[in-house]
């Protein structure tokens, strides 16, 4: 089937796997393809920003920041209303006495959810998947109340990933990742995956953001009887964590975490991004990804090249407090899709997997 004639919707059962931006910027390419047989599965471990203020405020709340985002990616709400449920709150005059500076709406709406709901966390958010009005399925990762825990060469014991976004050290490289008490993968991401006839790890923060999904117990078994998965390269690397990575440290890094050889295709970006924005970036100690394809044929990996980088303008809100942080170089949403698409129905996937066109 020729890219350029894609139908509307495909038949296809797809599962994106991630954070925040990166997944939810894969959820919205995807979703005028896939429709209501796309599912995004989701980090819940994070403890920083204000997804972090309100798991220390409210005992036993799963991470709801990265749950909001994809949410809102795979939402059929009307701009305006979107807007509201990503709006955050600025300091207020009485110097932020609430205590709502940068937090969404969306992420005290699950939070509210979550407590009419006596705790019981699938119900919350099936509750606000419908007041979204979603196309799909937003699932956690695990419903295990949990902290990560990353664990570096040297013994050094980095408790939590917002103590991980505040340590300074160029690259984690080999280092464990796990979390305070053991934790299982949720029976219906399991599901997913086992149903999925293709599965995406999506681009983002590998040891903070990424990472927490694929070493809960039963991902490994889950990704080793899944055909096929992609893995979306980052496009830049940051100061810490992983300076200076290239795309075949990603691709080891992540079947390292992981547990076993799970990735059938390396999706990466073949275009130089913006060069005012490459400055900007430099200047936090931000840059592009190497990618050596003959590094990755000869390790094994199967990489496909692409036009992924998007020409719009990112705002990063100002009372975003890791705003800093957050990259202003982005994939495109529709050039993903059409790439992964054209990796599923290129390459043999699409005999066995793909049930009929809508």
């Amino acid at each position: 089937m020729a890219i350029s004639t894609l139908p509307t919707l495909i038949s296809l059962r797809v599962v994106v796997i991630g954070g925040g931006t990166g997944n939810s910027t894969v959820l919205s390419g995807l979703k005028p393809i896939i429709g209501d047989g796309l599912t995004a599965i989701v980090n819940t471990f994070d403890d920083g920003g204000g997804t972090g203020r309100l798991r220390n405020q409210y005992e036993g709340l799963l991470a709801v920041g990265d749950l909001n985002q994809c949410l809102m990616a795979l939402s059929n709400s009307p701009a305006e209303e979107l807007s509201l449920l990503s709006h955050r709150f600025h300091e207020g005059l009485k110097n932020g006495t609430l205590g709502l500076h940068g937090q969404t709406l969306g992420n005290l709406i699950l939070t509210a959810a979550s407590q009419q709901h006596g705790g019981n966390f699938a119900e919350a958010l099936a509750l606000v998947a419908r007041m979204f009005a979603i196309t799909g399925k937003v699932l956690p990762a695990s419903y295990d109340n949990r902290r990560l825990e990353i664990t570096l060469l040297d013994k050094t014991v980095i408790r939590g990933e917002h103590e991980a976004e505040t340590t300074e050290i160029p690259s984690f490289k080999g280092a464990r990742v796990g979390f305070n008490k053991e934790t299982t993968i949720s029976s219906e991401a399991r599901a997913a995956i086992k149903s999925a006839d293709l599965v995406v790890l999506a681009p983002g923060d590998l040891y903070t953001s990424l990472a927490p999904n694929l070493v809960v117990q039963g991902m490994k078994e889950a990704l080793e009887n899944a055909t096929p998965v992609v893995l979306i390269c980052n496009l830049m690397n940051r100061s810490r964590h992983t300076a200076g990575f290239t795309a075949l440290d990603y691709a080891q890094e992540y079947e390292r975490l992981i547990g076993a050889p799970v990735i059938d295709r390396i999706l990466y970006n073949t275009q130089a991004p913006d060069t005012d924005a490459l400055q900007s970036q430099a200047l936090l100690g931000s840059y592009p990804v190497e990618i050596d394809v003959d590094a990755l044929r000869q390790a094994g990996y199967t990489p496909v090249g692409k036009d992924l980088v998007s020409r719009e303008h990112v705002e990063l809100s100002e009372n975003d407090a890791l705003a800093s942080s957050r990259s202003t170089i982005r994939h495109d949403p529709r050039r993903m899709a059409l790439a992964l698409m054209g990796i599923y129905f290129n390459n043999g996937f699409a005999q066995n997997g793909m049930r009929k066109a809508a």
